[in-house]
């Protein structure tokens, strides 16, 4: 009845989709801990409510746009937070900034040496907050049709003029793309070899 309006109209009904969900008995007991917490405002929530409200938490917490978005309107359209540094996936060169010591140098110094140089690769909040609400968090890729690339999912910051050679951490020097594209714009800038090596490091490494 709470679809009929007072003249007898049926209101629209939002078309449902059905999701299966397979927990393990903890996995389940984290469900039923966060029911009795949702349950405290008065009522006791469905499975759904209680996802959309984790969902939505998540959102509001970890969403790039939605952070995009908080900023330039508490700070104007460059976003905020200016002095602070925000990591970003991007294309790089050689890795010369390994903790490694050389010869003549002891591991303290190389330490402080890469947390020097790993810093110079680390992006003003206020900057990326700017580039991912100018691409609307979709990749920049253009297909040879002209079309723009769809994907919004794996996006990365990726530098125009690479940073490892002199490119700036500027919204005019940075676009998002997704992880496909940028993997080959790194292949193109440094090379299949050299990407190949890339690659075959980032494996062995979570493989060990």
């Amino acid at each position: 009845m709470s679809r009929v309006t007072p003249d007898g109209e049926l209101l629209p009904q939002e078309e449902i989709c059905e999701l299966k969900l397979t927990l393990t008995k903890s996995q389940f007991a984290l469900l039923e801990m966060a029911r009795e917490v949702l349950a405290a405002a008065g009522s006791v929530p469905t499975d759904a409510e209680i996802f959309m409200k984790a969902v939505g938490d998540l959102l509001t917490k970890r969403d790039p746009m939605r952070k995009a978005e908080r900023a330039a309107a508490k700070h104007g359209p460059k976003g905020s937070n200016v002095g602070s540094r925000t990591n970003t996936v991007e294309n790089t060169c050689e890795n010369n900034d390994a903790a490694v010591a050389t010869p003549n140098e002891s591991p303290t110094i190389a330490a402080a040496r890469q947390r020097q140089n790993t810093a110079g690769r680390y992006i003003p909040a206020a900057v990326r907050h700017q580039v991912w609400l100018r691409d609307q968090g979709q990749c920049t890729h253009m297909h040879p049709d002209g079309s723009r690339c769809q994907e919004k999912m794996m996006i990365e910051l990726d530098h125009i003029d690479l940073h490892c050679r002199g490119g700036e951490h500027s919204a005019s020097n940075l676009q998002v793309k997704c992880r496909l594209h940028n993997n080959f714009a790194a292949a193109a800038a440094f090379g299949n070899e050299w990407y190949r090596h890339k690659l075959e490091s980032v494996t062995h490494g979570r493989d060990s």
